[in-house]
C-alpha cells in the first residue's frame, strides 16, 4: 500500500509473490489494487512447492494418494500455514482439480505446521521446497511430487504433479514492481540489472541450493502481464 502511494519517480519499488495478489482479494476494502496501481519490473525467482507426506501415510505417489482420499473422503487432513498462504490455495487447488475432498489444518505459520508434520500428528502438507528439502533428504518425510511444471533438478527423482494432475501449477513467485506511471526508461534500467543479478553463477547457486529457481521476465512488460495472469487466475481459484 505504501508502495502504490509513493511517486513513480524510481526510488520506491516492492518485492512481491502471490501473497500481494492475494491478500487484496480477501480485503473488503483493500488499500491497493495490485494490477492497476503497479508497474511490473521483472520476475525474480519462482520457489516451488512440494507435496510431501509423514511415512507413516501408506501412499507414494500422487495416483496413489488420490485413491486413498476418494475412498475417505473428508478423512484426510493436511496441515497449511494460515488462510490465503501458499500451502492453502495449493491444497484447494489440488482439491479441485484432483477432484478430491482433503481437509485443510490450518496453523498460525509454516513452523508449528511443519513440527506437527514431522511428528505425525497431520499427514500432508504443501510446503516450500526450501524448507521441505532437508527433511526429505533425512528421509523424515516423503514427497509425493513438486508444484512446478515441471521436475526440479534439485530432486529430478520427483514427479511433477502435473504429470498426473494435468495442468497443476502452484509455485510461488517472487518479482519486483514499480508504482504505475514509473517510466519505462527507470523500468528498463532496474530490469536490466535484474537479469544481471538472476544470471551471476554464483547467486544462482547459492539460491538453489535453498530451493529457489532464480530468473527474469524478458522485459517488464511481460512481468505486468504475467501479473495480471496470476491475479486472474488466482481470484477464480479463491
Amino acid at each position: 500500500a505504501s508502495a502504490a502511494r509513493s511517486a513513480p519517480d524510481g526510488y520506491t519499488f516492492v518485492m512481491v509473490a502471490q501473497s500481494a495478489l492475494i491478500a487484496a482479494m480477501m480485503m473488503r476494502n483493500p488499500p491497493y489494487d495490485p494490477v492497476r496501481d503497479f508497474a511490473g519490473v521483472s520476475l525474480i525467482a519462482t520457489l516451488p512447492q512440494m507435496l510431501v507426506v509423514h511415512p507413516s501415510l501408506p501412499v507414494i505417489s500422487i495416483r496413489e494418494l488420490i485413491a486413498l482420499a476418494k475412498a475417505r473422503p473428508g478423512q484426510l487432513n493436511a496441515g497449511s500455514s494460515g488462510n490465503g498462504s501458499g500451502s492453502h490455495l495449493a491444497l484447494e487447488l489440488f482439491n479441485h482439480m484432483a477432484g478430491v475432498r482433503i481437509t485443510r489444518i490450518p496453523y498460525n505459520g509454516d513452523g508449528p505446521a511443519i513440527i506437527d508434520l514431522l511428528g505425525g500428528q497431520v499427514p500432508m502438507k504443501f510446503d516450500n521446497l526450501s524448507t521441505a528439502l532437508t527433511h526429505v533428504r533425512a528421509g523424515k518425510l516423503r514427497p509425493l511430487g513438486v508444484t512446478s511444471p515441471s521436475r526440479t533438478a534439485l530432486l529430478p527423482d520427483v514427479p511433477a504433479i502435473s504429470e498426473t494432475v494435468a495442468g497443476f501449477q502452484a509455485s510461488i513467485f517472487n518479482g519486483i514492481m514499480a508504482p504505475a506511471a514509473t517510466p519505462p526508461e527507470i523500468l528498463n534500467r532496474v530490469h536490466a540489472e535484474s537479469v544481471k543479478f538472476v544470471q551471476a553463477p554464483q547467486i544462482r547457486s547459492r539460491f538453489a541450493g535453498q530451493g529457489v529457481e532464480l530468473q527474469a521476465s524478458t522485459s517488464p512488460a511481460q512481468f505486468t502481464a504475467y501479473i495480471k495472469t496470476e491475479y486472474a487466475r488466482w481470484a477464480k481459484v479463491l
